[in-house]
């Protein structure tokens, strides 16, 4: 509920200086007028009932004067105490005064003020603060309740309590229009008693609201009030001739400055007057002058109000644009700052500031840095609560049914697979593997279907001038089996003609050196006695067969166990995914994520295409066909980058020479994964992975196809 207003007064312009000449030594005096520049009004709503004792609310309006103060620095202030008709002149006299005495004292923190009005109630009874007072003033502070019986003590509750209701505005008696020259305020704070009431009941409602106390003094509330004027800087008064009497003293000195008619003017009439339309409801005519154009003095102050608050869309996610409106009776122009506010977490939202125009308030603005981060866990959604900042410039009712933003996380969504076929420098690749969103993770998993094999290789002779295709070899022309009978396990050193075993011709290493796809290492399963190739290689039983080993023996799953953890290793954690159109802080868990990479292995045991071949050799592993003899670690790592969309970049592999750069040129790139040295996963690397959250992910769980973009690791 507002307890005040404050506003800015229209300035007259000066009128002409107009002097007659002067004889003998003497001169002509000017007097400047006293023109108030600005007013603050605190409502009886601020005060215990019939009594001067401010309460803690007080200070949203104390917030409001040091607002004013600061928009006219070195304005003077006057407070003016007023009380309804209720009652006699001179109670209402003494009551206006010591409110106006209790606001005065509480500014320059003048806590020997406040103890005389505590010891010394109202004169005619009333206003007694007691111990009613002291418990406000704990409950504010936080104390817990206490009888304070030493006047000490008191004073330090005083204090504690004028600064949590001024906070940091504290003024000094030299602030106030008389300079504090008068040691019991006069010109600096003055009770009106009864004398200028804001409303006036007509004859009827008078009559009616005699019968009804409770509801009179209702009705009274706004002619019960506290004034403040801020006049032009360099304005003093001298005590001995300013017109109001002191607060303490009694109504004589307001009865000289009475209207003629002034009985008139505060006494029921036929019909209800109020001072903003009537212009006559005033006794004091010195008050009156000061307060005529006054936006502050008027029964129906204006309370201005912000309607309907809400967001649209009511639900957004982060990135999204989103319009905070309402609408207002706020005059155009009026700077307004709402502040974001969220319930779950503890996301720091920047204000906004926006400016009304044509009673509506609009700002659209990106929904960013809304923090989901809950601990070890995540929120779901976020709710964001927009208020009025409270040193906001308008000072406006907020509707209290105002519409939060949901802001949801786009949290988590099912596997989704991709799935394509590609073809790189001729040779074939069938990218796939599946991909879930947890918990703000891309949890990407290749699978690998694996079967025992026994290793063997075979050999392109077809340079050498043996061609065609031999009994019981391989299925390609002027391809032979071949096997080693050296040291070097990744060297074939003899074929088989389909007759005997030979040694291959000589200058075939050297080439194979050169030329890698001169051989291959390739994966036989059991048929009956004979072993035969697997998928997709074809040909004849191997001329020799093979002893029978364990397939999962511990040291063989330890090795395949190794490439899985090797392989996350290498491509979880290395780069983040994020949205493209979300700006949001790098510190807050909003539109990035992380990625996990988790390569399975499942053994089967009928062959297929799809199904990749595991040997027990110490052969060159390669697409189609795994050894776990290689000493490379890395070679599933390099595998699943291919199950992930990703191309050779080696001279002579599956390469694709339109790419070029983050390190690869034409292709190539030793120094990755995907490189003939097995080491860095790239950025280009994760490029399979935005593509699947815009496309499936994201789309296909909540209805957006938001691009995303690999970026560096936060």
């Amino acid at each position: 509920m507002s307890g005040g207003i404050s506003g800015t007064h229209t300035l007259q312009v000066d009128h002409l200086l107009r002097a007659g000449p002067t004889t003998e030594d003497k001169h002509n005096t000017y007097r400047m007028a006293l023109v108030p520049l600005a007013c603050w009004h605190i409502k009886d709503v601020r005060f215990e009932f019939d009594s001067s004792f401010v309460l803690p609310d007080a200070a949203d309006e104390m917030q409001m004067l040091a607002k004013l103060r600061a928009e006219h620095p070195g304005a003077p202030i006057s407070v003016f105490g007023h009380a309804d008709p209720v009652g006699n002149d001179q109670y209402n006299k003494e009551l206006s005064g010591r409110r106006a005495i209790a606001v005065y004292a509480m500014l320059i923190r003048r806590e020997a003020m406040w103890e005389e009005l505590y010891k010394k109630p109202h004169s005619m009874g009333g206003d007694v603060w007691g111990q009613k007072s002291i418990n406000r003033m704990q409950d504010a502070l936080g104390q817990p309740h206490s009888t304070v019986s030493k006047p000490v003590d008191r004073a330090i509750l005083f204090r504690a309590y004028m600064d949590l209701v001024c906070g940091e505005m504290v003024l000094t008696p030299g602030d106030f229009l008389a300079r504090g020259a008068d040691p019991d305020g006069k010109g600096d704070y003055q009770g009106c008693g009864e004398f200028n009431p804001l409303l006036v009941f007509s004859t009827k409602e008078t009559q009616d609201l005699d019968k009804n106390h409770k509801k009179r003094n209702e009705e009274n509330a706004p002619n019960r009030r506290v004034l403040a004027y801020l006049f032009r800087p360099g304005s003093v008064v001298s005590p001995g001739k300013w017109p109001c009497p002191r607060a303490k003293e009694d109504t004589a000195g307001c009865t000289k400055r009475l209207w003629s008619d002034e009985k008139v003017r505060r006494n029921p009439s036929g019909d209800r007057r109020e001072f903003e339309e009537t212009k006559d409801t005033f006794g004091c005519r010195f008050y009156h002058r000061i307060a005529v154009e006054s936006p502050c003095e008027r029964a129906k102050a204006v309370v201005f109000f912000i309607k309907d608050l809400r967001f649209e869309p009511e639900k957004a996610f982060c990135g999204d644009k989103v319009k905070l409106l309402a609408t207002t009776n706020l005059p155009d122009g009026t700077a307004v700052r709402f502040q974001l506010k969220a319930k779950q977490g503890s996301s720091t939202l920047k204000p906004l500031d926006v400016m009304p125009a044509g009673g509506q308030l609009s700002h659209e603005f990106e929904v960013k840095d809304v923090d989901f981060k809950n601990g070890s866990s995540f929120f779901d959604k976020v709710v964001i609560e927009a208020t009025v900042d409270a040193a906001s410039p308008a000072k406006a009712l907020v509707d209290p049914g105002s519409k939060p933003l949901t802001v949801e996380a786009l949290l988590d969504a099912p596997d989704e697979e991709l799935s394509e076929h590609r073809t790189w420098s001729g040779f074939g690749n069938d990218s796939k593997f599946l991909m879930k969103i947890d918990k703000f993770k891309a949890k990407v998993h290749p699978e690998f279907k694996i079967m025992k094999v026994w290793g063997a290789y075979m050999v392109d002779l077809n340079t050498f001038g043996i061609t065609g295709t031999a009994t019981n070899g391989p299925g390609s022309a002027g391809w032979r089996w071949a096997r080693v009978t050296g040291s070097n396990t990744f060297m074939p050193d003899q074929y088989h003609d389909g007759t005997r075993w030979k040694a291959l011709p000589a200058g075939f290493k050297a080439a194979a050196d050169a030329n890698a796809v001169l051989y291959t290492a390739i994966g036989l399963i059991k048929n009956g006695a004979q072993f035969v190739p697997k998928q997709p290689n074809t040909g004849g039983p191997f001329p020799t067969t093979f002893t029978d080993y364990d397939f999962n023996d511990p040291k063989l799953v330890a090795k395949r166990d190794k490439w899985v953890k090797t392989s996350h290793d290498k491509w979880s954690a290395v780069w983040q995914l994020r949205r493209k159109d979300c700006h949001s802080g790098n510190a807050v868990r909003c539109c990035r994520y992380d990625v996990e990479v988790d390569v399975k292995l499942t053994t089967v045991t009928v062959d297929g295409a799809d199904v990749i071949g595991v040997g027990r050799e110490t052969f060159r592993s390669n697409a189609g066909t795994f050894f776990m003899g290689d000493p490379r670690d890395t070679l599933l790592a390099h595998e699943a980058g291919h199950h992930m969309d990703n191309p050779d970049e080696y001279t002579g592999g599956a390469v694709d020479p339109a790419m070029s750069g983050d390190g690869a040129v034409a292709g190539i790139d030793k120094d990755s994964i995907m490189g003939q040295n097995h080491t860095k996963v790239k950025k280009r690397h994760y490029h399979a992975f935005p593509e699947l959250m815009k496309k499936k992910s994201i789309k296909n769980k909540y209805g957006r196809d938001y691009d995303y973009l690999v970026v560096d690791k936060v």
